[in-house]
């Protein structure tokens, strides 16, 4: 009863507001390349959107990829790069649990179709196990422009990065 009463009410908002809820997230635009060797971004912004909101928008576009690259079929090519700056998306409290948990299993199935993640933590420690586990590589800011690259099943080594070519502003 319940559920029928929260859908009932969901369809009379998106009625009576039908812009509400934005519609489908237009991932096939999001994944087209960019000309000739030039990269494309789609950027996410979440700087002041509550964690609730957040978890919500992550998984439904994160899920929307998913289908997208799963339709295409397995790759071994590099089709796109999800970049999340911050690990707290994927380990939520109490309720959100279910969507970091799908969330997580889904970034296990991705690189399958050809999409790798990049995950930014403060500390290793920060990243939920399961995730750390399916990691290639750990990458530590030494200082300045000195890193160390840790590859899975490998030796590490230091490396110096060249600095950015243009700066935000």
């Amino acid at each position: 009863f319940e559920i029928l009463k929260a859908t009932r009410l969901l369809k009379l908002i998106s009625i009576r507001c039908p812009f509400l809820f934005g519609g489908e997230n237009d991932i096939e635009e999001m994944a087209r390349q960019g000309t000739s060797n030039i990269a494309r971004a789609a950027v996410l912004d979440f700087e002041n959107i509550d964690e609730r909101s957040v978890a919500m928008i992550s998984h439904s576009v994160m899920k929307d990829i998913f289908e997208y690259y799963k339709a295409k079929g397995t790759s071994q090519l590099m089709r796109a790069i999800i970049v999340m700056p911050s690990p707290q998306i994927l380990m939520l409290k109490e309720k959100q649990k279910i969507i970091a948990s799908e969330m997580q299993s889904m970034l296990k199935e991705l690189s399958k179709y050809g999409v790798g993640f990049v995950l930014g933590a403060e500390r290793l420690i920060d990243i939920d196990p399961a995730i750390r586990d399916q990691c290639e590589a750990v990458i530590n800011i030494v200082g300045g422009n000195d890193i160390s690259v840790q590859l899975k099943n490998r030796k590490g080594y230091r490396a110096l990065i060249r600095p950015l070519l243009s700066r935000q502003t």
